[in-house]
Order: structure tokens, then C-alpha cells, then sequence
């Protein structure tokens, strides 16, 4: 590489101390030092008082370096106007700007976590966050779903009870067997009490085993139905004491007949007692089982407790027949019902079209859990009976949309139910519970004097 400048010899050599660089003056005639040997006595005592760091001069007619003060406000985006001994700096969207530290998670405006204990989590209950227990987890996306508990009450495995006949009667023998948290109380009279705190939503799961004996006649039913055992109607509440909704199962007597029903969520309250009440017409009294399993369990009363107020309520429809309202169904054909009924609860935006009896799915919702009861109408004889949901006129398919099917030989009152898996829905998607039957003559569809006819939907959001 040539330079077109003087090569340095013993006259014009360039002179500098240890660590000193050298660089061409502008005429490209020579080499000149740039002192920077004095940068090692910058002092490393760090900040004066003021906050400033300081920069030792360095000596020698051409020093570069100068003493000069710098501190943090002279920086174009650093603000420092009022700061106190203790503030951090924090952005505000516009400058660095003091304010004060947070020393502690409580501190927060939006905490309430004062004691936490340990292996406690910090979870939202609506207005702040706050330190409570792990429950498990909750389900992904929209609506939550947990924390929830459960707790479940069984006829032991081998045990039997005496059903007296045409008596609506509590099963008293059911044990505990499971307890989460040990939160609930399952008394010696069979029935479960819910926690005092700590659940404000239930939904029952009930079943029932009779003794296998064939029955005494055609008219011979058997019937489930869990409840508030303090309500003698064994009303499920949604909405205060006039929303409810009956959870039933009725079907004709068969050999070692079985009976199943579920309700929907509803609120609850802590020290409400639920039962498991069942009855027959069989002529003379009849066994309920609990099974030869290890456990027993086939006559048992679940309860899935929910704390909505510790996020947010899962978005869910009820809507249900009233009074004394019917429907009649014509042969042959799948029917749209609940074209009459009435909205018990409606939490996240659901729509309900009386008209058609549907129910159309909101926003951010991709699956849904449905639960519902058709009772049919003692008015005609031999025909099969079936209760079904439709989503946009199609059935689900798999096993996730069950349609309970009876065929009971005389006209007496049937009462079916159903609760599904989780179905894929979209937003918009219409949704109906449909009856269907097959008999010579019309059939009608009714709540009675209890609200027994009803479809429940839970929405998930599970894209998360």
C-alpha cells in the first residue's frame, strides 16, 4: 500500500506515549499523534453527587479529552423533573420519566395479594387479581370452564334399597367416593352439601339401577330425579326462585332397567343439599343396585361444582317450556321443538328465535356442550320416541350427539334427556333440540307443571 505523505526518519518521526494512535494531517504531508494515553486516569469512583460522571482532561497541547459532567437528563428522551431518592426510571410512552418502584406484586394497582401462601396462584376474580388456591388449572380460551371440583356419591358395590312403590323416595345408602379438596360434605342420609365457599355454579349428573326383575305390566315405569332435597318439586335454580328447570329421566320398566339424567350449570349457594329421589310403579317395592364393581356406582349422584367468581362465567343458554305449554309432533318426521318455550339464562350472546325454536352460536365460540330432556306426552300407544340435537338442520355424527331412543308399548309419560361431548361449531351456526316418533297419531311435547322440557348450551373457545 503507498502513501503519498512523508515517511517518517529521524526528523519527522512521530512521537506519542503507549497506547497513543497516529493520524494524517489534512496537507497529507506528515503524521501526527492523537493523544489518548491519558484516558487511564478516568476516575472510577463512578457518579458525583449530582449524579454526574466525571472524565479526567488529559495532559499535553494536543489533548483531546476535557473534564466534562454528563447526567442521564441530557438525553433527549429522559425527563428527570421531580425525581426522588428511590424512583426507577419508567417509559410513559413519550420519555423516560422517575417514578416510584415497585418493591412487592401487591403493590400493583391491580393486585390483592397481601398474605399469599405458599404454592398458592394469582388469578383474576373479575376486578383484581388476587393470591388463591390451585384448582388444577382452567380449560383453554373464552369462558374458562375451571377451576371446577367434583364431588360423587355411590350406592357401594353390592349394596341394594328398597324402593316402595308409587313413592317419590330419596336414596339415603349413597357413600362418598370422590371428594375434591375434601371441600364437600356427603351426609349419612346420602345426600352432598356444597362447600360454604368456593363454588357458585353446579351441574348434577344422577343414575340409577333397578333389580333385575321383569315388570308386572306394560305400565310399569321407572323413573330419576336429582335435587335440592329442601325443594319438594326437586327444582334445579337458574335465576332466582321463579327460573328453574326440572333434570328427570322416565322410561317404561325393563329387565334390570338403568335411568340417566344431567342438568344444566346453575347457580348454587354454599350449604344447599342435593339427592338423588327415584321412583317406580312396578305394583310392589323394587331394589336399586349398586353394582358388583370394586366401587359400586351404578346408582350414584355427581355434582361438578364451578367458582365463576373467580373468572370468567363460561357462556351458556337455557332455554325451556313453561307452565303448561304443549307442542304436538306429527309421525315420521324429526321436529324442531321449543318453538314456544322461554329463555331461563343467557350469558355470553347467545340468540334465541322462539319462531323456529333455535339457537343461533356467538362469537368466539368453537365448540359447544349440550344437555337437554323431551318429555312426550302421554297420548298414544306403540310408537318409538327419540330426542336429538341438530346443528343447521344435519345431526351430529360420532358419538359426541347421542339420541336417546324409547319404545314404551303404552301411552304413558316419557321423559329422555342426553348430555354430549364437546361438538365444532362456527359462529352463526343454528342450533335445535328435535322430537321425533313414529306412532299412528300425533304426539305432544310438553313441560307440565314443571319445566322438564329444556336444552342447555355450554360454549367453549378452545383455538387457544
Amino acid at each position: 500500500m503507498a502513501y503519498d505523505a512523508t515517511v517518517p526518519n529521524a526528523t519527522n518521526q512521530v512521537r506519542g506515549a503507549s497506547g497513543d494512535i497516529a493520524k494524517m494531517r489534512a496537507n497529507f504531508e506528515a503524521l501526527e499523534p492523537i493523544i489518548l494515553s491519558g484516558l487511564n486516569s478516568l476516575i472510577s469512583g463512578g457518579a458525583n453527587a449530582s449524579g454526574a460522571v466525571p472524565i479526567a482532561q488529559s495532559a499535553g497541547a494536543n489533548a483531546l479529552w476535557h473534564a466534562t459532567l454528563l447526567a442521564l437528563s441530557v438525553l433527549s428522551d429522559v425527563d428527570t423533573t421531580g425525581a426522588v431518592s428511590g424512583n426507577a426510571l419508567t417509559y410513559n410512552g413519550a420519555s423516560w420519566a422517575p417514578a416510584t418502584a415497585v418493591a412487592a406484586l401487591d403493590d400493583l394497582t391491580d393486585v390483592t395479594a397481601p398474605s399469599p401462601s405458599t404454592g398458592e396462584i394469582i388469578k383474576w376474580n373479575g376486578s383484581a387479581w388476587v393470591n388463591d388456591t390451585d384448582a388444577g388449572g382452567a380449560a383453554a380460551g373464552f369462558g374458562g370452564g375451571g377451576p371446577f371440583n367434583i364431588c360423587q356419591a355411590t350406592l357401594p358395590s353390592g349394596a341394594t334399597e328398597s324402593i316402595p312403590n308409587n313413592s317419590i323416595t330419596l336414596v339415603t345408602g349413597l357413600v362418598e367416593r370422590i371428594n375434591t379438596d375434601s371441600a364437600w360434605t356427603v351426609t349419612a342420609s346420602g345426600t352432598i352439601i356444597v362447600p360454604a365457599s368456593g363454588v357458585t355454579h353446579a351441574q348434577l349428573f344422577a343414575q340409577c339401577t333397578w333389580e333385575d326383575t321383569a315388570p308386572s305390566s306394560d305400565t310399569s315405569f321407572r323413573e330419576i330425579t336429582p335435587g335440592r332435597i329442601d325443594l319438594a318439586s326437586n327444582l334445579v335454580r337458574l335465576d332466582g326462585a321463579s327460573g328453574y328447570v326440572v333434570a328427570r329421566n322416565r322410561a317404561r320398566a325393563v329387565n334390570n332397567a338403568a335411568n340417566f339424567t344431567a342438568s344444566p350449570v346453575f347457580a348454587v349457594s354454599g350449604g344447599e343439599e342435593f339427592g338423588l329421589r327415584v321412583w317406580q310403579n312396578d305394583g310392589g317395592a323394587l331394589d336399586v343396585e349398586g353394582g358388583a364393581g370394586a366401587n359400586g356406582g351404578l346408582t350414584s349422584l355427581t355434582i361438578r361444582g364451578f367458582d365463576f367468581s373467580a373468572l370468567e362465567a363460561r357462556p351458556r343458554i337455557v332455554v325451556s317450556m313453561s307452565g303448561s305449554t304443549t307442542q304436538t309432533l306429527a309421525s315420521g318426521t324429526s321436529t324442531p321443538i321449543l318453538v314456544s318455550a322461554g329463555v331461563n339464562e343467557n350469558v355470553g350472546g347467545w340468540t334465541y328465535t322462539e319462531l323456529s325454536g333455535s339457537v343461533d352460536v356467538p362469537a368466539d365460540i368453537t365448540h359447544v356442550r349440550a344437555t337437554a330432556q323431551v318429555r312426550f306426552e302421554d297420548n298414544a300407544t306403540g310408537s318409538h320416541r327419540r330426542a336429538q340435537l341438530f346443528i343447521n338442520a344435519l345431526a351430529p355424527s360420532g358419538e359426541m350427539a347421542p339420541a336417546p331412543r324409547v319404545h314404551p308399548l303404552t301411552g304413558s309419560e316419557t321423559v329422555l334427556g342426553f348430555s354430549t361431548g364437546l361438538i365444532a361449531v362456527t359462529a352463526g351456526d343454528v342450533i335445535t333440540l328435535e322430537g321425533f316418533h313414529d306412532a299412528t297419531a300425533s304426539i305432544d311435547v310438553e313441560a307440565g307443571t314443571e319445566r322438564v322440557t329444556w336444552l342447555a348450551l355450554e360454549g367453549y373457545n378452545l383455538s387457544s
